[in-house]
């Protein structure tokens, strides 16, 4: 049974989607953007913030967070 409210789906378009993989796995980026930009892939997926903070060792609420930030800025929303 799920509880508290429901999650609205995270949609990425492919262009943000690629730069999010390609920060993600670029050895030169900030750790900080790095660890972000995984998360956010994970709630593209489909993954609930309890099990994307399970994944990267975070509390529930970072997961949301972070994957809340990309909507209204694109990936530049939490990069820095």
């Amino acid at each position: 049974m799920r509880t508290g409210r429901p999650k609205q789906p995270l949609g990425l378009d492919p262009a943000d989607k690629e730069k999010l993989t390609l920060l993600a796995r670029r050895p030169k980026t900030a750790q900080r953007v790095a660890v972000r930009s995984k998360i956010v892939l994970r709630a593209a997926e489909g993954l609930s913030n309890q099990a994307i903070a399970l994944q990267f060792g975070r509390n529930r609420r970072d997961g949301g967070q972070m994957a809340g930030a990309l909507p209204g800025a694109g990936h530049e929303g939490f990069g820095g």
